[in-house]
């Protein structure tokens, strides 16, 4: 038998005390394969509080419920597209040929049009409260209500430097990340380093994340942690961009010390 393939789910506390959750279900259209097909394993540093915990699975019930809508949409699709235009068909032939008005064709139309669409409605909230919907959703949910966090030593090393981070000023952050050779210990759970990685590449945006980190390898190969000039520019980037720079680092730290395990 094939082995399952894991999903982690991690937990961050935040210099604040703020609970923070990066998880795989970032993109709506992963939730359900990523439920079904994967064994889910929740991670954290410092134990999450029972109100943190609840607020996620809610958050994770409500993409769920997301989820299936979408799911039975694409199921059905071509059934209720079908079944709808045959009934504008026969609708407008109706209104065409035994009642007769001023306007041919136009009124057949808006009527035949207003018919159809109100019975794909129709269609569609019935499926979603139909029994094989439903047993979706429900096995869906139990999987959610499945997921269990335990204590991880690299999660505990990444959350402590995440937090040592979040007290520095954005400079002091860029010259670490320049000049440092943390690898925020990627060794202790690799699998899991490597998601993490991709959670927050999904988070920050993959686009703007690779551009500024070409940036910063450039200055990393040439150990230019004191070009003030360029770090101040990337800081004002950051900034501008609402880039998440403590997350940033990690990201980085994560990356090189995949590249150089």
């Amino acid at each position: 038998m094939e082995k399952q393939r894991r999903a982690y789910l991690f937990h961050f506390s935040r210099k604040d005390g703020r609970s923070f959750f990066l998880d795989p279900f970032q993109d709506s259209n992963e939730v359900i394969s990523v439920i079904e097909n994967c064994e889910l394993i929740g991670l954290y540093g410092n134990e999450p509080k029972v109100e943190a915990v609840t607020w996620f699975r809610n958050d994770l019930y409500r993409k769920v419920e997301a989820a299936v809508k979408v799911w039975v949409a694409e199921r059905r699709f071509i059934p209720r597209f079908l079944i709808c235009s045959g009934l504008f068909l026969l609708v407008y032939l109706f209104m065409s040929l035994i009642v007769r008005d001023p306007l041919p064709m136009l009124d057949e139309l808006l009527i035949a049009l207003g018919v159809s669409i109100t019975f794909y409605i129709f269609l569609s909230r019935r499926d979603l409260s139909s029994a094989w919907s439903s047993k979706k959703r429900a096995e869906l949910r139990g999987k959610v209500d499945s997921i269990y966090f335990q204590e991880d030593q690299f999660v505990k090393e990444v959350e402590k430097n995440l937090q040592r981070l979040e007290t520095g000023s954005p400079q002091q952050v860029l010259e670490s990340i320049i000049l440092s050779t943390d690898s925020f210990y990627s060794h202790l759970n690799a699998e899991a380093a490597s998601q993490l990685a991709r959670y927050i590449e999904q988070k920050l945006g993959s686009r703007e994340l690779k551009r500024q980190e070409k940036r910063i390898r450039a200055l990393v190969k040439a150990r230019r942690g004191n070009d003030q000039k360029e770090i101040e520019t990337l800081s004002r980037q950051f900034s501008a961009k609402k880039i998440d720079l403590s997350l940033f680092a990690v990201y980085h730290g994560i990356k090189s010390s995949s590249k150089n395990g």
